[in-house]
């Protein structure tokens, strides 16, 4: 299968790459290699994708989906929308996209901040 190469606006790679570590961060998996095994598939594939060299096709993204038990959707991972996502996953994810940690002692007081920074982005 031909590789495909990153041919959208930098600002849709660069939403992709953020959630794409999001979901990495928010399965607990440290790793590109825990996180190519994940979804078995090549450590290589994970990390172009997490570096915006290769786009992941939506097969692929459709078993992250599934592996998550549809708690993630393709919405959430190509357009950054959350509507299908329950909101408590949706706070964590937005979160860890702005570089918060959801798992912090501090984070409750924390929630406010993402509302601001969430805010300013819309």
């Amino acid at each position: 299968m031909a590789r495909k190469k990153f041919d959208s606006p930098q600002s849709f790679r660069d939403g992709l790459v953020r959630r794409l570590k999001a979901i990495k961060s928010e399965l607990g998996k440290k790793t590109d290699a825990e996180m190519a095994e994940f979804l078995g598939i090549g450590r290589g594939t994970w990390y172009n994708w997490e570096h915006a060299e290769n786009r992941p096709d939506p097969w692929h993204m459709a078993r992250l989906c599934a592996a998550t038990k549809d708690r993630i959707d393709l919405d959430y991972i190509y357009r950054g929308i959350f509507t299908s996502v329950e909101t408590g996953l949706a706070i964590r994810l937005m979160a860890r996209e702005i570089g918060l940690d959801p798992d912090a002692e501090d984070f409750l007081d924390m929630r406010e901040a993402v509302a601001l920074k969430v805010s300013a982005r819309v």
